[in-house]
């Protein structure tokens, strides 16, 4: 009975290693297969943005603390006009409550201003219409004094010279009065307007607590500040994150970085077959719309460069598109024709010539034309489905 079982065991033993050296030549041959391929392809990945969408922010004017009191539910479709975000209005009404106290003592203190200022005129005209009386007392004076001593007119005269004098001093006094009168309103002035320019925007900004909806589209949310996860209602948002976007989801397209080294390959108008990692058994195509004209790094602590492109795509009004969407995108970068596509290592080179074998051992003298992706594209007197030796 144990001889049995070990003959049976045997026999499936020989069985199962055929059965692997027929996959693994079956595999071979599929993989080292000539193939009629003339597209050249570049592989790339992104994420799904709109190209028409609101972008959502908390407002960036001032330093307060914007905690979210009230979020539409995400997916939902608005319309304009529709409620999207409100901010605890709190710390900016505290704003506006100061503000405008700054403003009604600004304009108390303009009242007090314009008071001291007439007060400071009325005593310097009362002052000076002294000085005129006095000044017209010591004129009669002199003038009555004909009968008098010398010594006594002279000093008549000395004094109607001081009256005279000190009646300019007076009238110059009252000149520099109402430039300082004057000086001082404006200030008070200037003072008013930046008081109430800073209640108009506050007032505004106090609007801006409750944000709307200005096109139609689906509510996408945002992600919370150095976390994967979105933001919810309750949090504290920082000024400018942005909270969410209304996107218009019949008009998206996929955002690459292309390598420095492959930007020469990409061009506007470019065929691309994308695959959303979320639907995998869908492809949708699209074309290079636009390349940025300057490279950024990929990484802040790298040397690597890149040139963001945006690829629209043709997709319609498909609500399973969704900005933030990772996707592979194919960009069909050049199309040859008459040419054969082999794995690169099936590629011979003896004696300044390639050259390929077929799985008897026959040669064939190729052209190489292009190297992509593992893969060579070449000219020769191939045959497609011909299985090559590696």
């Amino acid at each position: 009975m144990l001889n049995i079982r070990s003959l049976l065991a045997f026999i499936g033993f020989i069985l199962l290693f055929f059965s692997c050296k027929n996959i693994h030549n079956n595999s071979s041959k599929s993989v080292n297969r000539v193939t009629r391929d003339s597209l050249i392809v570049m592989t790339e990945n992104g994420l799904l943005e709109s190209i028409n969408a609101q972008t959502v922010k908390a407002p960036s004017h001032w330093n307060v603390e914007y905690r979210i009191i009230y979020l539409i539910p995400e997916g939902r479709f608005v319309h304009i006009g529709d409620t999207l975000v409100k901010f605890d209005p709190a710390p900016v009404q505290e704003k506006l409550d100061e503000a405008q106290a700054k403003l009604a003592l600004a304009r108390q203190k303009l009242i007090q201003i314009q008071e001291e200022n007439a007060m400071n005129l009325r005593n310097q005209l009362e002052t000076i219409q002294s000085m005129r009386m006095q000044f017209q007392i010591d004129s009669a004076r002199l003038s009555d004094a004909i009968y008098e001593s010398d010594a006594v007119r002279q000093d008549m005269a000395l004094q109607l010279k001081k009256s005279a004098l000190d009646l300019k001093k007076a009238e110059k006094k009252l000149a520099a009065q109402k430039i300082i009168n004057n000086s001082k309103y404006h200030l008070q002035l200037v003072e008013i307007e930046h008081a109430l320019g800073d209640v108009k925007r506050i007032t505004a900004m106090l609007k801006e607590m409750t944000l709307v909806a200005t096109q139609p589209g689906v509510a996408v949310y945002g992600n919370a500040r150095g976390r994967s996860r979105q933001i919810r209602e309750g949090e504290t948002v920082y000024p400018g994150q942005m909270v969410m976007q209304v996107a218009d989801l019949s008009k998206m397209m996929a955002v690459l970085r292309i390598n420095e080294v492959d930007r020469e390959q990409i061009k506007k108008g470019q065929k691309v077959r994308l695959q959303v990692n979320a639907y995998p058994d869908t492809t949708f195509t699209g074309r290079v719309q636009e390349i940025a004209k300057i490279a950024d790094l990929v990484n802040d602590d790298g040397t690597v460069k890149a040139y963001e492109t945006d690829v629209y795509l043709n997709c319609g009004q498909n609500y399973r598109l969704k900005p933030g969407l990772s996707v592979r995108a194919t960009i069909i970068t050049d199309t040859l024709h008459n040419v054969f596509r082999i794995p690169e290592w099936c590629l011979r080179h003896e004696e300044n010539q390639w050259f390929v074998c077929n799985e008897q051992g026959k040669t064939f003298q190729v052209d190489p034309v292009r190297l992509n992706n593992g893969f060579v594209f070449v000219k020769g007197d191939l045959k497609e489905g011909m299985i090559l030796k590696d």
